[in-house]
C-alpha cells in the first residue's frame, strides 16, 4: 500500500510537471490546444502502457500503478477538458466547443486503441 502510494505521489510529480511544461510550450488563447494534444498523448501511452503491462513486461504492481495512475493520471486532465469545453460554450464558441469534445472522445478512443496495437507488435 505505501509502495503504490509512493509510486502514484512520485509518477504523479512527473506527468503532472509535463504536463505543464506542454501548456507554456503550446499556448493558443481560441482554442485549448495544449489540453487537447495532452489528452490524446495521455490516451496513446496509457493504452500501450497497459497493453504492455498486463501482456509482455513483467513488474511489480507499485510500479504498474505508478507510470498508470500516476504518470498518465497526472499529466491527462479531464477537469481542465470540461472546464475548456465550458468555456468554450460560454463565450459563444460553440462550433469550438462542439469539435473539442468530438475530437478529445473520437481521438481519445481511437489513440488509447493505437496504443494497444503499438503494443502488440513491440
Amino acid at each position: 500500500m505505501l509502495q503504490k502510494s509512493l509510486a502514484v505521489l512520485i509518477g504523479g510529480f512527473i506527468g503532472g510537471a509535463l504536463r505543464e511544461a506542454i501548456e507554456l510550450i503550446i499556448s493558443v488563447q481560441q482554442f485549448p490546444v495544449a489540453t487537447l494534444i495532452i489528452n490524446l498523448i495521455g490516451a496513446f501511452f496509457l493504452g500501450y502502457l497497459n497493453f504492455m503491462i498486463a501482456k509482455k513486461w513483467a513488474m511489480p504492481t507499485a510500479v504498474a500503478t505508478g507510470l498508470t495512475t500516476g504518470v498518465i493520471g497526472a499529466f491527462t486532465t479531464f477537469s481542465t477538458f470540461m472546464l475548456d469545453f465550458n468555456h468554450l460554450v460560454t463565450v459563444g464558441h460553440l462550433s469550438f466547443a462542439l469539435t473539442y469534445l468530438i475530437i478529445s472522445v473520437m481521438g481519445g478512443l481511437m489513440f488509447a486503441r493505437l496504443g494497444m496495437r503499438v503494443g502488440m507488435h513491440a
